[in-house]
């Protein structure tokens, strides 16, 4: 019984000690110059696809469904228009995502 407390007790030690692939770790920050030159696609499964993102750094992922932003989320209907609004005034805008492929996860101008 006692070695079954130490066996535990090591299992748990190594779980917390194990180095962890972290989210922030994945995930980059892109600033786009101008955003009217997003280019994108709004298809029925509620989401935006983002499609020329490497246009504006060649080590992001090129054409044509990598980058997302999800439409059925108010946070995700948020990020679109501030997209939209920045695009309307050709400023520039910020995406917070995952380099390699994935839903966006922050826009903005910071």
């Amino acid at each position: 019984m006692k070695s079954c407390r130490y066996f535990a007790a090591a299992a748990i030690l190594a779980l917390l000690t194990a180095p962890k692939a972290s989210l922030a770790q994945s995930l980059q920050i892109l600033r786009i110059p101008d955003a009217s030159l997003i280019k994108y696609a709004i298809t029925a499964d509620g989401n935006v696809y983002l499609r020329n993102i490497s246009d504006f750094d060649s080590t992001w992922l090129g054409c044509c469904q990598a980058y997302w932003i999800p439409l059925n989320t108010d946070s995700g209907k948020a990020m679109y228009s501030a997209i939209l609004s920045a695009a309307m005034t050709h400023t520039p805008i910020f995406l917070y995502g995952p380099k390699t492929g994935g839903a966006v996860v922050q826009v903005g101008q910071f």
